[in-house]
């Protein structure tokens, strides 16, 4: 028979040494701090004791519950072979050991070892075998199913043993009426010091489950850099790779800031619904828009080196406009929903985008522009405002009864990819009523003549976000000429200024989405003026 002293001992060793120094002149490291005599139990020096910390492992907190509740503390405990084979952390236990399950609840709780958890498991169940009276409780109750991939002969030697084990009790679970949302598989992670193939094991076992079997999988992130420096570094790398293989969730600490932006980055990057938002709004720290006070905009801009207040953005926000908070929002899935509402209400199709979808929109480029907003945010809106128009197009077309404006073909120019400034003058011009041919992205300047030719464009607009690309507008312009067309040029995109269009003798510049409205207008006015 073994009992456990080592945890005393420091404190023992401890409480011989504090009494010679005083508490005020104590500077530990650590976070918080408890030094305690081990036979009266008197705290004999304190730092942030009453501090709530997060738990290590979730499963061992429930199994700590589980104990406390339906075993007697003071009994007997005999480590079986598989208890003395698991990974680190470990207290070292040898099989046929006993041991008090008090002193077992210490080892589990204060230093997470995970021999500690599996002999009080297997003591307050028998044996591993008998989890079968525990489904039909989960069941029951409605909580998930957590299936550790290990057997009596303890951790399972490769892939396909633990493949293996997981079927196994997977096929008992579904006799008890579980099914696949119900279970949850851990991925089993040892420490990357002891096995330098922990995290691959780690990531096949979590690709077989998501592709093969189609269940949810956790993992603590923790056991992986046991034993090594600077570990929120090898946890947050292990976490981001576990993710892109599929894994469901983590036992983490999410007060660690770099764990969680590589969390929130990971998703991002494995395109998740509205994980561009999510990794925005918790780097920055911000909420999704300045709509209602949810940030104070004079305090945001001052990294793009702007000095615009609040009252400069707000200024063109109207109060209790749902359309409105909407697209400025990003609400995709709502915003159908709230046109059709509109509709039926009696509101006028062009009304509707006159009143709320332009102005949502320009408010949009308002916010990306200060760099409030960014890149996913201004997407999101746009396609947002496409979907409410595209509900709002059928009743305009009914009630057409008016020549366009205009003819306008739009293109970005070749070589340039970036397209989503030019979709952005395309919807803003259809609502203004122009008849825009949109020609798409990376179009040669000889399309665009042809296209103009053949559709009798006023105008042509072309968008290039590319240094490289830029003078792919004087190809256009020098066409335009040298055709003896009557077709103006206006231009725009992120590199594109004033100066560059006078110096390629284009016709207009548009710095944004609204601009180009107003400068075709006053285009097409001067033209007809002049005629």
């Amino acid at each position: 028979m073994k009992t456990i002293v080592s945890v005393f001992l420091y404190v023992i060793i401890c409480s011989i040494q504090i009494y010679a120094v005083s508490a005020e002149e104590i500077n530990l490291n650590a976070k918080a701090a408890v030094i305690m005599d081990a036979e009266s139990g008197k705290i004999l020096y304190e730092k942030s004791k009453d501090q709530k910390m997060p738990n290590a492992s979730t499963t061992k907190i429930l199994t700590c519950l589980y104990i406390l509740k339906h075993c007697d503390l003071d009994q007997m405990a005999e480590v079986s072979k598989n208890a003395a084979m698991q990974p680190k952390v470990r207290l070292g236990v040898r099989e046929g050991e006993k041991y008090k399950v008090k002193d077992l609840l210490y080892g589990l709780m204060l230093e997470s070892y995970n021999d500690c958890a599996v002999v009080l498991a297997e003591h307050a169940e028998g044996s591993v075998e008998k989890f079968e009276k525990l489904i039909p409780v989960a069941r029951k109750y409605g909580a998930m199913f957590i299936l550790l991939p290990l057997s009596e002969a303890g951790l399972p030697k490769d892939i396909d043993e633990k493949k293996e084990i997981i079927h196994t009790i997977l096929e008992r679970a579904y006799e008890f009426g579980l099914t696949k949302d119900d279970v949850v598989v851990d991925g089993l992670v040892a420490t990357i010091g002891a096995n330098r193939n922990a995290a691959k094991e780690t990531m096949e076992t979590i690709s077989y489950c998501k592709n093969d079997i189609g269940v949810a999988t956790a993992c603590g992130l923790s056991n992986i850099s046991f034993g090594l420096p600077e570990r929120m570094f090898v946890n947050s790398s292990f976490m981001s790779i576990a993710i892109s293989h599929g894994l469901t969730m983590a036992i983490a600490n999410p007060s660690q800031d770099l764990l969680m932006h590589s969390m929130f980055a990971a998703d991002l990057l494995m395109n998740k619904p509205e994980s561009d938002t999510r990794y925005i709004n918790r780097v920055t720290g911000r909420k999704l828009s300045v709509l209602s006070g949810d940030i104070d905009a004079s305090q945001v801009t001052a990294q793009a080196g702007n000095t615009a207040s609040a009252s400069d953005i707000d200024s063109d926000v109207p109060k209790d406009d749902k359309l409105f908070e909407a697209v400025v929002k990003g609400r995709s899935k709502k915003i159908e929903e709230l046109v059709r509402e509109a509709l039926d209400n009696g509101a006028d199709a062009q009304s509707i985008i006159d009143k709320s979808l332009i102005p949502a929109i320009t408010h949009v480029g308002k916010l990306f522009d200060k760099q409030i907003y960014y890149l996913p945010q201004l997407i999101s809106s746009a396609e947002t405002m496409e979907l409410g128009i595209g509900v709002l197009e059928p009743v305009l077309a009914q009630n057409k009864d008016k020549e366009p404006l205009g003819t306008i073909v739009m293109a970005t120019v070749e070589h340039d990819i970036h397209d989503i400034g030019k979709n952005l003058v395309v919807l803003m011009l259809k609502n203004y009523g122009y008849d825009v041919i949109d020609l798409g992205k990376d179009v040669p300047a000889e399309t665009i003549i042809e296209a103009a030719k053949e559709h009798n464009a006023d105008i042509i607009g072309l968008s290039a976000l590319m240094t490289t690309t830029m003078m792919e507008m004087k190809k256009v312009v020098n066409l335009v000429k040298e055709n003896n067309m009557d077709t103006l040029v206006i231009i725009g995109g992120a590199v594109i200024t004033q100066g560059f269009a006078d110096e390629i003798g284009a016709d207009g510049y548009s710095e944004d989405a609204q601009n180009a409205v107003e400068v075709i207008g006053k285009l097409l006015a001067e033209r007809d003026k002049n005629k």
